[in-house]
């Protein structure tokens, strides 16, 4: 090694060609690394679900779940079963081993599903699912004094289009009924007409048909068949013939029955900023960025709104790209000034030209941990940007120690090249024992298991990359770009800051002869005292832990300014009820409103910048392992959620909102759950109690 830093050292074109080509590749890198607010988790579980329509869950939980663990509880690769039975519906969720092929596990739980016979001859049949990691990004709310129609096609066209721009290719609309033509027979006009339900059912199916029909060959080739004869309209269904005599009567569908084009009929019901309301929700997949979804969402909205009907609005919310800009703002801020102090820090006591080559291994130590993080699949995150501001402080330690090595050689009246080679090769050992010393610390981190390993493997990645480019700066660059640096000659130092710089260093040189030296030499001889006080300090640190004054989380929560509350009524319960639910915590978030703006009254008007409220489903629950099924609407569960000002904009937490929230709420008897909530992302709960019976 001693001869490849002397060879780097004399050969300044092939240092700088190092040098550019961490820089090329670490812009490059820059540009193309995926960007995304938090890790994708790993995809290790698998669902069935399975829809049975007017059956209770305790039905459910008999003729559904149990069967299905029964069937699958034994396949190899399978960690843990868990079942909800829900209202109508019941889902599995089958937890598979770490670092099981979860296609495989997948195709031996169909296999095994599809040969359950005993399921309810009602009950439709199960649908099996990978589990889809798919990144909510930004979410837009379409509402307005409207009606319920207008609304579904604006929010259908608002999706299709956005489904048109590049980078965008997961949208989904929520918080509307779907479509759905009714058509309702009195019993007595099937009397009257000697008629059946069955009857009726199979002219429909035969009236309202697309199919293919298969080939015909010509000389000229073949000519595809296909009916397509498929009903669109009321008054297509109602043309439907359901009897035909010989003298050409005949008798539709219109004659017998009343057909409606409208909706399904569901107890959903949204609301934004207090007005009918639909929602959409954008989705990061793959390597999308996040940001530029963000971007292309707001970009269109900007300009749509000019042409959307009178009266309905489309807003922003809920975007998760805010957190994710503001901590890239914070490492910029933070590397700007790291760069700054240690140049004036360097200056004061080293050369100027020196301190600037030292601080620009800041830059090149952080191009090049973007090309690592491309290469493992690292991505631009808010733990791995967490990572970058915690590593920006030990980033430039090597350079320092080489730095001043070199520049104390050249104080000496070493000529530049032979000190910067002397310098660099005498402390080249111990800067590389600091930095293995450095990736054993947070080396273990990259073989965690699970969820949260993968989670927290962004940490390691980033700063071991960092630190080991900080390395090959600092012992194969720096040394060359200071071997260049022409020294000072005696009598020269005229400018203010070689002046000062001479100055600070003098009176550095006296503190450490007559304050440290002395103090040192004292430590040493007391040998005993000096490992007793540290000795002390270590336990007295421990024990600031133990006695909880410095807390301790193991993964501490990610703020939002979303507060949100979740309601869970018991099954069966109607809208009108869990309606009145969500009006007391309504009427709750305004109280809540008025003593914030009269303890803050410049935010009068702009604290709650958007509210949303829809009961029959809760977006914020839909999805991941043991989650709701949003298979259909449930009267029996409701969400809020309110959009509160920036976090940079104001001096109280949003923890602290919705725990008072909570308070003004008040205790709400009549729910199974009211969970009240202002995190972006969490591990999890500090505990969960897991109660299991035979007995219910």
């Amino acid at each position: 090694m001693r001869s490849a830093i002397a060879w780097m050292a004399e050969n300044h074109v092939a240092a700088n060609l190092l040098m550019i080509f961490i820089i090329v590749t670490g812009i490059i890198s820059v540009v193309n690394v995926k960007q995304e607010v938090f890790p994708e988790l790993p995809l290790d579980f698998v669902t069935v679900e399975v829809q049975y329509r007017g059956a209770s869950p305790a039905d459910i939980e008999e003729t559904i779940c149990i069967k299905i663990e029964e069937a699958v509880s034994g396949i190899e690769g399978v960690e843990r079963v868990t079942s909800v039975a829900f209202e109508g519906v019941g889902v599995v969720t089958i937890q598979t081993e770490f670092g099981a092929d979860i296609k495989e596990v997948r195709d031996k739980i169909k296999a095994e599903v599809d040969r359950i016979t005993t399921f309810p001859r009602d009950a439709e049949r199960p649908v099996i699912k990978e589990g889809l990691v798919r990144v909510e990004v930004i979410q837009l709310g379409i509402y307005g004094d409207t009606d319920e129609r207008t609304l579904k096609i604006v929010s259908d066209e608002i999706r299709e289009d956005l489904l048109k721009f590049e980078g965008i290719t997961q949208v989904d609309v929520k918080g509307v009924k779907n479509y759905e033509f009714s058509i309702e027979v009195s019993e007595d006009k099937l009397r009257e007409l000697g008629l059946t339900i069955s009857e009726i059912s199979n002219s429909l199916k035969a009236g309202s048909i697309d199919m293919p029909g298969g080939k015909l060959n010509t000389e000229s080739g073949e000519i595809l068949l296909r009916t397509s004869n498929l009903a669109k309209t009321a008054d297509a269904y109602r043309d439907i013939v359901l009897r035909s005599t010989f003298d050409g009567t005949t008798l539709k569908i219109g004659d017998v029955a009343t057909v409606t084009d409208g909706f399904e009929q569901s107890d959903l019901v949204t609301f934004f900023n207090s007005k009918p309301a639909a929602l959409i929700k954008v989705f990061r997949v793959g390597d999308q960025k996040a940001t530029e979804v963000a971007e292309t969402v707001k970009k269109y909205i900007a300009e749509k709104e000019q042409a959307l009907p009178a009266g309905i609005s489309v807003a922003p919310w809920d975007d998760r790209t805010v957190i994710l800009k503001e901590r890239i703002q914070l490492l910029i801020k933070n590397a700007i000034m790291g760069f700054i102090l240690v140049l004036i820090a360097l200056a004061l006591f080293l050369d100027v030209r020196l301190a600037f080559w030292v601080a620009a291994g800041i830059v090149i130590s952080f191009l090049g941990a973007f090309s690592i993080m491309i290469y493992t699949g690292t991505s631009i995150n808010v733990i791995s940007l967490f990572a970058f501001i915690l590593v920006l402080g030990i980033v430039v330690d090597d350079a320092i120690v080489v730095g001043e090595n070199v520049f104390s050689e050249r104080e000496s009246g070493t000529p530049p090249l032979e000190a910067s080679k002397k310098g660099s090769i005498r402390v080249a050992v111990p800067v590389v024992f600091a930095v293995l010393t450095t990736v054993a610390a947070f080396g273990p981190l990259l073989f965690l298991e699970g969820a949260i390993g993968r989670v927290m493997s962004n940490v390691p990645v980033v700063v071991i990359a960092v630190i080991l480019f900080s390395l090959i700066e600092s012992l194969f660059i720096l040394p060359a770009h200071l071997a260049s640096v022409k020294s000072t000659t005696p009598g020269a130092c005229v400018s203010f800051l070689c002046r000062l710089s001479k100055y600070s260093a003098k009176m550095l040189e006296k503190f450490v002869k007559n304050k440290f030296a002395p103090f040192l030499t004292k430590a040493v001889s007391n040998r005993y005292i000096t490992i007793s006080l540290n000795i002390f300090v270590f336990f007295f640190s421990i024990g600031l832990i133990t006695s909880g004054i410095i807390g301790f989380d193991f993964f501490p929560t990610v703020e939002s300014d979303n507060m949100i509350a979740l309601i869970e009524m018991p099954p069966g319960t109607s809208i009108e009820q869990t309606e009145k639910v969500v009006k007391r915590a309504e009427e709750a978030s305004l109280k809540l409103y008025e003593e914030y703006v009269e303890k803050y009254p410049e935010f009068k008007g702009i604290l709650f910048k958007n509210t949303f409220t829809i009961i029959g489903a809760q977006p914020a629950n839909e999805g991941g392992p043991g989650g709701r099924a949003a298979l259909f609407d449930d009267p029996s569960i409701a969400q809020i959620s309110i959009e509160l000002v920036s976090s940079e904009k104001r001096d109280f937490s949003t923890t602290e909102m919705v725990n008072r929230w909570r308070e003004l709420t008040g205790p709400v008897p009549e729910a199974r759950s009211a969970t009240f909530q202002a995190n972006l992302f969490t591990a999890g709960n500090p505990i969960e109690v897991e109660i299991a019976s035979d007995d219910n």
